[in-house]
């Protein structure tokens, strides 16, 4: 299945721009831009893309961003460009801290997403950006209110974003899920390793009430951000 790009999002606020990279079809416009980018400010650049992975800071140090993107299986195509994201942070290692409340101490780990993006695309936006600073971002970085035992996902148009935590980030992946079919495969994949049963689903993104529908009575809570 061939990537291609998508669509900038005139519904986003002033200083964002949202880029998609769908799984159907050719198109992107630059249409509103003019009127959403005005001033100086930096601009956010939302990259909606199936090559996306959360990489640990201290692997990026020294390395070629897409050849980390090719070891995760998602070799960025001769026409696109590697762009990464600003340090964020995921909960680390839990460790019992010495009190008589017998609290737990997380150590946070510094991440960044590590994005592929049709290089045509990424310079419209800077044509029309010009010699503004531009900030990417992912919904991959997203961090859900509770870590404890959670399932996190995140649908938006053919793609799909999960992150499982057990007071720790285990896992955080992009993968396309264009029909219920697909939706359905991921999750019994997924429940094969990360039983639903033990965990409390938080849903955000464009089909929340379908995903709840699907997935919903299998948890033992749902929450929808």
């Amino acid at each position: 299945m061939r990537q291609v790009t998508g669509k900038t999002n005139p519904a986003i606020r002033d200083n964002k721009v949202s880029i998609q990279l769908l799984l159907d079809g050719h198109s992107f416009s630059v249409r509103g831009l003019d009127s959403l980018l005005e001033g100086d400010a930096e601009v956010e650049v939302c990259v909606y893309s199936p090559k996306t992975a959360l990489v640990p800071t201290k692997f990026l140090e020294g390395s070629n961003p897409a050849l980390l993107l090719a070891a995760n299986g998602m070799p960025p195509f001769v026409d696109e460009e590697v762009v990464i994201s600003p340090v964020s942070h995921e909960p680390g290692g839990c460790n019992k801290a010495a009190s008589r409340e017998n609290t737990v101490s997380v150590v946070e780990n510094e991440v960044c997403a590590v994005m592929a993006l049709n290089r045509a695309a990424l310079d419209q936006v800077r044509e029309k950006t010009q010699d503004r600073p531009l900030k990417f971002s992912s919904p991959l970085l997203h961090r859900p209110a509770s870590t404890e035992r959670t399932i996190w996902i995140d649908r938006e148009g053919d793609l799909i974003y999960i992150k499982v935590y057990r007071r720790s980030l285990l896992m955080a992946e992009v993968l396309p899920a264009q029909n219920d079919a697909d939706l359905n495969l991921i999750f019994d994949r997924m429940n094969a390793e990360f039983p639903a049963g033990e965990h409390e689903l938080q849903l955000a993104g464009s089909d929340t009430k379908r995903l709840r529908k699907l997935f919903g009575k299998r948890f033992i809570k749902t929450l929808c951000e």
